[in-house]
């Protein structure tokens, strides 16, 4: 257990989903 490789892999995690929601985001308007 690691604690910094944990808040790596939450950071990452965040920026995945934000990418997500972006995406969702470019859809609803395009559609």
């Amino acid at each position: 257990y690691d604690s910094e490789e944990e808040e790596i892999s939450k950071i990452i995690r965040s920026m995945i989903n934000f990418v997500d929601e972006e995406e969702d985001i470019k859809t609803i308007f395009t559609s």
